[in-house]
């Protein structure tokens, strides 16, 4: 960057803040906030520690300077503004819009999927928890990436359990249509951080835009927007039991209108869209 001028600067980490003010020269700043930082990682020892420490300074020295903030939820959002006083925007994660139809739902066969990080603090183990106290309807494919060890763990917990399977991810491209085949887009992630109590994944999106009933917990950003376009459903409670009960109680007919809505929601929560607010904010800065 030595010797270089830029009009703006839009950065993803918060690591590299600092060498964006000592080199900006005047330029804008944009940062992107894909997270609660200085909660980013509770819980582990080294972050509780020492890291956490460090997050909130440079959030204190550095991100209340950027000309403009982003982050992907409402939750998160306003944490931001409670602590440093930060007013940043929400630009949700939405994937491009994509024409696909809605598939009817066979009723002896509902075919759930989840796709992400095998991330521990996401207790995914909860879901093939979920999968034994539901009938025999319902089976759930699982894709995931990263963690080999938890991986194993997760194989070696549904072991036996014929309703469940493992499949290959898939290239970023892919994954719209490959989760198009399936009935419910599944994700129940107990509020374990703050970061997991306040999300809004691109995983959510992709659900929808899939023209997937969605199936969650109470997760606030997440339910607001299932309310919103009646496109799934919503357990009562972050527990195990509540999530089954809301997903045995199901019909086939019930899921196909979620899938209805979900085609209508796609049309809105996609990054045509989104991408206006983005647009917005930048033509502002520069």
């Amino acid at each position: 960057l030595e010797g270089k001028r830029f009009d703006l600067f839009i950065v993803e980490d918060l690591q590299l803040l600092p060498l964006v003010f000592e080199v900006r020269q005047g330029g804008k700043v944009l940062f992107d906030a894909r997270e609660y930082y200085p909660r980013q990682n509770e819980g582990e020892l080294w972050f509780d520690m020492f890291d956490s420490r460090r997050r909130v300074q440079l959030c204190s020295c550095y991100m209340t300077r950027c000309d403009a903030v982003i982050t992907v939820s409402e939750g998160l959002r306003r944490e931001y503004f409670d602590e440093f006083g930060i007013s940043a925007g929400v630009y949700r994660g939405t994937p491009n819009h994509v024409d696909l139809p809605v598939h009817n739902t066979d009723p002896r066969c509902i075919r759930m999927v989840y796709h992400g990080a095998a991330n521990r603090n996401r207790r995914i183990e909860n879901l093939i928890d979920v999968v034994s106290l539901l009938d025999d309807r319902f089976s759930l494919d699982l894709i995931l990436v990263g963690n080999p060890r938890y991986q194993q763990e997760l194989r070696r917990k549904a072991a036996g359990m014929k309703r469940i399977n493992f499949v290959e991810p898939v290239v970023f491209e892919e994954i719209i249509p490959t989760i198009a085949k399936y009935d419910i887009g599944f994700f129940y992630c107990e509020p374990v951080t703050f970061n997991l109590a306040n999300c809004l994944p691109n995983k959510f999106f992709e659900y929808i835009q899939a023209r997937l009933m969605i199936a969650i917990g109470p997760s606030p950003d997440m339910a607001e927007i299932v309310h919103e376009y009646k496109c799934g459903i919503v357990a009562e409670e972050f527990s195990v039991h509540s999530m089954a009960k809301a997903l045995n109680a199901l019909t086939a007919d019930d899921i196909d209108e979620y899938k209805r809505n979900s085609d209508k929601a796609a049309r809105e929560l996609c990054f045509e869209k989104e991408s206006g607010k983005l647009v917005s904010i930048l033509k502002k800065l520069v």
